[in-house]
C-alpha cells in the first residue's frame, strides 16, 4: 500500500503548488483555505462538470452535423 500513499503525497504536493500559484495571481487566501478543506468534493464536482461539458459538446456537434447534411426528420 506504500505506492498508493506515494501517489497521494504527489497529488497533495501538486495541489499545494497550484494553491501557491493561485495566491501569486491574487486569489484570496480564504478561498484557498476553503479549497483545502473541501478538496475531494471540489475535484469530484469539477470532474463531473468537465465530463458533462464534453458530452454536451460532442452531442451538440453530432446534432449540428446531422442538421447540416439533412439527416434529421423535420
Amino acid at each position: 500500500m506504500v505506492r498508493g500513499e506515494e501517489i497521494g503525497q504527489t497529488m497533495r504536493a501538486g495541489l499545494d503548488q497550484l494553491y501557491e500559484r493561485l495566491l501569486t495571481f491574487g486569489y484570496p487566501r480564504a478561498g484557498i483555505d476553503w479549497l483545502k478543506r473541501h478538496r475531494l468534493p471540489v475535484i469530484l464536482v469539477l470532474a463531473f462538470v468537465c465530463w458533462a461539458l464534453l458530452l454536451a459538446l460532442i452531442w451538440g456537434g453530432v446534432w449540428l452535423y446531422q442538421t447540416s447534411v439533412g439527416n434529421l426528420p423535420s
